[in-house]
């Protein structure tokens, strides 16, 4: 075998070269420095996460086709499962869209389940409970409370409710909190203390869910490793800049990274 260098051709055995090349030759196939990746994701907008690990992929709070920032079409959504933390119209958004293209299921608390069904007979639904953990194909979830508001935004005449809810997901050993809509509870301490969180999504917009210094409270209660800020900026009450929100959590200790919208981060 032979390579060039600045002095000619130098004659290499190969038994040396097929060392070197072992030894020195990034792994190509990872683009994470070599290290094993567990769980990937990727930010939608607002508070739509798309969530994989190596064989699967799930989606969280798809509202997309109606975002005024985005332009993701939801037909282009490959996943094993769509997953909805309550039923107000920014979270549900194209879940029926998104589950009826891949054949999968939505899973959701039984009471916004029945919602589903009720609004799509032909949709596939599973239920999540607040703690409860449930075993799936592709990775374990479990609902946590959430303080918000509980209306149902699929039906329009019906009057009925379901409760708002966070979301632990589990991939690969690995936990994403996303913690929906909500405002400060204590029981937030607890889901820290009984859970590994890997990563937290934080809802930073105020209004209708925890703002930028509230968010910093609710670190100190959940103690993920690290930390992502979602529900901001989409409409004209939640703006919010997240390189304040980064410098303030920074400020406190906090692992933080900001995503940007399609871009995605590897845990």
């Amino acid at each position: 075998v032979f390579s060039v260098s600045p002095i000619g051709y130098l004659y290499i055995p190969i038994q040396t070269f097929l060392l070197l090349f072992i030894a020195k030759s990034p792994k190509i196939t990872m683009k994470e420095n070599a290290t094993e990746v567990f769980m990937k994701i990727t930010y939608l907008g607002h508070a739509s996460l798309l969530v994989q690990s190596k064989n699967y992929s799930v989606i969280i709070d798809p509202y997309l086709s109606k975002n005024p920032l985005i332009d993701i079409d939801p037909k282009s959504i490959n996943v094993d499962a769509v997953i909805v933390s309550h039923g107000h119209h920014d979270h549900i958004g194209d879940s029926i869209t998104i589950a009826k293209n891949n054949h999968c299921p939505i899973v959701a608390s039984r009471q916004l389940c029945n919602h589903f069904l009720l609004s799509d007979h032909s949709v596939s639904t599973i239920s999540a409970q607040i703690g409860v953990r449930t075993q799936l194909a592709w990775g374990e979830i479990e609902l946590t409370p959430a303080i918000h508001g509980d209306k149902v935004d699929i039906i329009n005449n019906l009057k009925d409710t379901a409760p708002p809810t966070g979301i632990l997901l589990t991939m690969n050993g690995k936990t994403l909190y996303h913690l929906g809509d909500t405002y400060l509870f204590d029981e937030m301490k607890t889901i820290g203390d009984t859970h590994t969180i890997a990563i937290a999504a934080l809802p930073i917009g105020g209004i209708y869910t925890t703002d930028i210094d509230e968010s910093i409270i609710v670190a100190k209660k959940i103690k993920a490793k690290q930390y992502i800020p979602i529900h901001y900026d989409t409409f004209e009450d939640i703006q919010a800049n997240p390189a304040e929100w980064q410098e303030k959590m920074q400020s406190n200790g906090f692992n933080t990274t900001l995503i940007n919208y399609k871009e995605t981060i590897s845990i």
